[in-house]
C-alpha cells in the first residue's frame, strides 16, 4: 500500500524567522525573568518593534525610570489581577478571602505610590496601546472616582486580621455567629472531655478524632456496644471504630448549623464587597496595569544597570552607529542571567571580542568577509538582534553615543532554510525568503543577507546577488551582507552606497582573532586553513596553479589594502594616546591650579583670623587700660588713635579680591537674635552661628572658630526653616541644686543643628555648675553620633569635662563635669 506524501505546512513568514533566527524571544526570556509579578512578565515579554510615537515615549519613561533608581531603592510590587481577574458576574462568582486580599494589597499599594511625587511621571499612559484605548474620555469625574477608591481601601483594609482570618467586626450578624461557634465549641470540648475520662477503659487511644467533619472517640471493637453514639467510621485495621457520642451529637449539629449561617454571611459580604469593586472599573482598566507597566519599566533599568546596557531611542536620520556590541549570549555582563535562564549551577564563560560599525543615509551597505568561523555571522546577528532590541524599547549592550536607526522592518536570511516538506534546497529556500525581502522593502529597514551567492554556480549565484543588492540598495534600506565571494567584495569597492567589512586572521597563528574592521575587504585564507589541517602538499600545490591570475591579483590587493588598513589602525591608536595622555596633563594641571588657588585661600583666611585676633586682643587691652585714665579726653584721643590703627591693618584685609557673596538679611533688630540664628561677619565676609549672647555682644561660631563681636560688626540673616528644638529635660528645678542634669535629645537632626545644640548646651552647663549631661542621639548610620563625639575631642572647654560611653547604650554620650 502506498503511503500518502505529508501535506505540506505553509512555510513561517520572514518576519517571524528572521525574529527566532536573531534569537530575541530568548533574549526577552532574559530580562523577563527579573520582573516580580506575572502580569509585568506578560508585558515584557509581549515587547516587539514599536511604531515611532510609542518608542518615544517609552524611552522617556525608561531614562526617568533609570534617574529614578539612582536615587532610590527599587519598588515591591505586590500579586498584581490580571485581566480576567475582573471578567465575573459577583453574584455568582464573588471574590473570595484571597482574592479580596490581593486587591486589598493592590490599592494600599496604589495610594502610596499617588502620594509619591517622584513618581509622577508614571501616571502618564502610552499612547497606542490596549490600556489607553480601554479608558475612555467620559469615565466620570475624576475626583468622585478618587474618593470611592480611597472609601474601599478602607473597607478592604478592615476585612481581615493580619493572620489573614476575616476580623469578627464585619458585620453584626458575623460577629455573633462567631460567638455563637466559639461558645458551642466550648462547650463541645467539655463534653468530649468528659466522656474520655468516662470512655477511657473502652479507648484505642484517650484523644479525640475527626471523621466526617464530626468529632470521635476511637472505641476498641470489642467494646462499641459499650459507648452509645453514631458509628462514623472505622480504622484501617478494622479493630477500632470511631463513634460519636450521643451527648455531643445535638452540640455538633448545632455546630453545623452556624457553619452554614457563617458561610452564608460570608457569602453575601463577599457579593457585597465584589459589586463594589466591579462598580469601579478603573481598578482593572487602569490601576492594575499601570502597576505592571511600571513593574516593567523598572526591570528594564535594572537590567539596563546590572548588564552594562544603554537605552538608545531610535532616531530618524537613518544613523546606524554601534560602538563597542556586544551579543546578550556571549557578553559577560549577561552571565548571571544566562545562568538563571538555562538553570547553570555556575556562569558560563562565554565571551565576545566587541565590534563597532557604522551605516547612515549615503553608506547603506556593507559585505563582510573573512575567514571560515571567523565571526562574520556573529557580527550579522548581533547588529540584527542590536537593532531589534533597539526598536522593541530594551536598553542594548552598547557604549554610550551609540545610534539606532528607526527600523519599521528588519528581515534577515540567516542560515539553511531547507526544507523537505516543501521540496526546497538550500538555494531554492533563499530565493523564497530574497523574494518576499524585494517584495516588502520600505526604505526604512534593515535587511540581513547571510552567505549571499553560494549554493549555486558562482557565476550566476553571484550575478544575481549583486543584481539582489543594488535593488535593496536603491530602496533605501540598510543592507549587511556576509559573504566568501570576492566579486560581491569588489562591488563593494565601486559602489558608491556600499563599504566592504572583514573579520581579522591571524596569518602567522592561523586563526581567527574575531576583530572586525570596517573599510577593507576580507579574505577566506581557505588553503592556509587546510594547509593547517594536514591536507597533502600536493593537493594544496595544485590547488594554487588552479587559481587563475585575475584571482591571484585581488587577494594581492585585498593583502595590501589590509596592511594599510593596519597601518592607519596603528596611527589611530597612537593620536589617541597622545589624546588621552595631553588630556590628563590638562585635568593635572587644572587640579594643581585649583589646589594653590586652595592653599591660598587658606593661608589668607588664617592671616584674616591672626590679624583678627591681634586686634581684638589689642582692644580689650587699652579698653582695660583706658578705663584707669580719668580724663575723658585723654581716653577719647586713646579711642581715636586705636581707631586709626586698627584701620590700617583690617584695611589690607578688606580690599583682598573676595567672591561676591549676596546676603539677605532678616529685618529683625538686636532684641530677637537668639542663639542658633545664622549671622554674616561683615568684617571676615563669613557666614556664622550665634552660640551664645553675653551681654551686648555675641559669641558666634565661624567654621569651629569662635568670636565675640557686638551688633554692629553682623548682619542678621533670614532665618532656614528649622526642626523642633530638643526638648532639655531638667531633672531638678532649683538652679543651686548640685544635684542639677540635663538630658538633650538629638533624634533626628542633621549634623550642623545637633553640635549648636551642644555647645549652647555645655556653655550653660559651665554656667550653671552642673555635674553631668546627657546626650542622647541614638544609632542609625552612627554619622551622627561620630561627629558629635569628634566635635567633643576638639571643643574649647574639652578639659572641664569628661566623656563617657556606656557599653549597654552606645547611643547615649554623658559629659561629667569636674570630674
Amino acid at each position: 500500500m502506498n503511503q500518502q506524501a505529508p501535506r505540506p505546512r505553509k512555510a513561517p513568514r520572514l518576519r517571524d524567522q528572521t525574529r527566532e533566527s536573531l534569537e530575541f524571544p530568548t533574549i526577552l526570556q532574559f530580562f523577563a525573568s527579573r520582573t516580580q509579578t506575572r502580569q509585568g512578565r506578560a508585558l515584557l515579554l509581549e515587547l516587539d518593534l514599536m511604531p515611532p510615537a510609542r518608542q518615544s515615549f517609552h524611552f522617556g519613561q525608561l531614562d526617568r525610570w533609570c534617574q529614578l533608581l539612582e536615587e532610590r531603592d527599587p519598588l515591591r510590587f505586590p500579586t498584581i489581577p490580571g485581566p480576567d481577574f475582573f471578567d465575573r458576574e459577583p453574584h455568582t462568582n464573588p471574590f473570595d478571602a484571597e482574592e479580596l486580599r490581593r486587591v486589598r494589597d493592590v490599592l494600599n499599594f496604589f495610594a502610596v505610590l499617588e502620594k509619591d511625587e517622584s513618581l509622577s511621571f508614571t501616571r502618564c499612559l502610552e499612547p497606542g496601546t490596549a490600556i489607553a484605548s480601554e479608558i475612555p474620555d467620559d469615565s466620570g469625574d475624576p475626583d468622585e472616582t478618587a474618593g470611592e477608591l480611597k472609601r474601599l481601601t478602607r473597607l478592604l483594609g478592615g476585612l481581615f486580621k493580619p493572620d489573614g482570618d476575616w476580623r469578627e467586626d464585619i458585620s453584626p450578624l458575623y460577629g455573633s455567629l462567631i460567638k455563637q461557634f466559639v461558645q458551642t465549641d466550648e462547650q463541645l470540648d467539655a463534653v468530649l472531655k468528659n466522656c474520655l475520662s468516662r470512655y477511657n477503659e473502652f479507648l484505642s487511644e484517650a484523644i479525640v478524632f475527626e471523621r466526617n467533619h464530626r468529632k470521635v472517640l476511637a472505641v476498641k471493637l470489642d467494646f462499641k456496644g459499650k459507648v452509645r453514639g453514631i458509628l462514623q467510621d472505622y480504622s484501617a485495621s478494622g479493630r477500632t471504630v470511631f463513634m460519636e457520642p450521643e451527648s455531643t451529637v445535638a452540640l455538633q449539629n448545632r455546630l453545623t448549623e452556624i457553619v452554614s449561617e457563617i458561610e452564608e454571611e460570608l457569602w453575601r459580604i463577599r457579593v457585597e464587597i465584589s459589586s463594589q469593586i466591579l462598580a469601579i472599573p478603573v481598578i482593572g482598566r487602569d490601576i492594575c496595569p499601570r502597576l505592571a507597566r511600571m513593574d516593567m519599566m523598572q526591570t528594564l533599568a535594572l537590567c539596563a544597570r546590572a548588564t552594562e546596557s544603554t537605552p538608545i531611542a531610535p532616531n530618524h536620520e537613518r544613523d546606524l552607529s554601534l560602538l563597542r556590541a556586544r551579543h546578550p549570549l556571549l557578553d559577560e555582563s549577561f552571565a548571571a542571567m544566562r545562568m538563571a535562564h538555562y538553570g547553570l549551577e555556575e556562569p558560563d564563560s562565554n565571551h565576545m571580542v566587541p565590534f563597532s560599525l557604522h551605516l547612515d543615509e549615503e553608506l547603506r551597505g556593507l559585505v563582510v568577509s573573512g575567514a571560515n568561523t571567523g565571526g562574520k555571522t556573529v557580527t550579522l546577528k548581533t547588529t540584527g538582534l542590536l537593532a531589534w532590541m533597539a526598536n522593541s524599547g530594551l536598553p542594548v549592550p552598547l557604549d554610550e553615543g551609540s545610534r539606532i536607526p528607526f527600523y519599521d522592518t528588519i528581515f534577515g536570511d540567516i542560515g539553511d532554510h531547507q526544507s523537505l516538506s516543501h521540496n526546497l534546497s538550500t538555494y531554492a529556500s533563499h530565493l523564497v525568503s530574497m523574494r518576499e525581502v524585494l517584495a516588502r522593502t520600505t526604505g526604512t529597514g534593515l535587511i540581513l543577507l547571510d552567505e549571499l551567492g553560494s549554493g549555486t554556480d558562482p557565476n550566476e549565484g553571484n550575478a544575481l546577488a549583486q543584481a539582489m543588492m543594488e535593488a535593496i540598495l536603491e530602496t533605501g534600506d540598510h543592507l549587511m551582507v556576509t559573504t566568501h565571494q570576492q566579486i560581491l567584495c569588489t562591488l563593494a569597492l565601486t559602489h558608491p552606497a556600499m563599504e566592504n567589512g572583514s573579520m581579522s586572521f591571524d596569518s602567522r597563528a592561523l586563526k581567527p582573532t574575531y576583530i572586525f574592521n570596517q573599510g577593507v575587504p576580507g579574505r577566506s585564507h581557505a588553503l592556509e586553513i587546510a594547509g593547517n589541517s594536514g591536507m597533502p602538499a600536493t593537493v594544496l600545490a595544485r590547488a594554487k596553479e588552479l587559481i587563475d591570475d585575475n584571482q591571484v591579483d585581488v587577494q594581492a590587493a585585498i593583502r595590501k589594502l589590509q596592511e594599510q588598513h593596519r597601518d592607519l589602525n596603528r596611527q589611530k591608536n597612537k593620536l589617541r594616546k597622545d589624546e588621552l595622555r595631553l588630556h590628563r596633563r590638562i585635568q593635572d594641571t587644572r587640579k594643581e591650579t585649583d589646589r594653590l588657588k586652595q592653599v591660598q585661600e587658606e593661608f589668607r583666611e588664617k592671616e584674616r583670623v591672626r590679624i583678627a585676633k591681634a586686634v581684638d586682643k589689642a582692644e580689650r587691652e587699652l579698653r582695660q587700660m583706658l578705663t584707669e585714665v580719668s580724663s575723658q579726653k585723654q581716653a577719647r584721643r586713646g579711642f581715636t588713635k586705636f581707631a586709626a590703627v586698627k584701620k590700617e591693618l583690617m584695611e589690607p584685609l578688606q580690599t583682598e579680591k573676595l567672591p561676591q557673596v549676596e546676603v539677605t538679611g532678616s529685618g529683625l533688630s538686636r532684641e530677637h537674635w537668639k542663639v542658633g540664628d545664622r549671622v554674616w561677619l561683615k568684617t571676615w565676609r563669613m557666614e556664622g552661628v550665634i552660640t551664645a549672647v553675653d551681654r551686648k555682644k555675641f559669641r558666634v561660631d565661624c567654621k569651629g572658630k569662635f568670636f565675640h563681636l557686638g551688633p554692629e560688626d553682623l548682619l542678621h540673616m533670614k532665618q532656614p526653616e528649622r526642626a523642633e528644638r530638643p526638648k532639655i529635660m531638667e531633672h531638678l528645678e532649683s538652679e543651686s541644686d548640685a544635684n542639677l542634669s540635663m538630658e538633650v535629645r538629638l533624634l533626628g537632626f542633621r549634623v550642623e543643628e545637633a553640635l549648636m545644640e551642644v555647645d549652647q548646651t555645655i556653655d550653660q552647663a559651665l554656667r550653671r555648675q552642673m555635674p553631668l549631661i546627657r546626650l542622647i542621639h541614638g544609632h542609625g548610620t552612627g554619622a551622627l553620633k561620630t561627629a558629635i563625639r569628634e566635635h567633643l575631642k576638639i571643643h574649647p572647654a574639652a578639659s572641664q569635662f569628661e566623656v563617657v560611653i556606656e557599653r549597654e547604650n552606645d547611643g547615649v554620650t554623658e559629659l561629667r563635669f569636674g570630674f
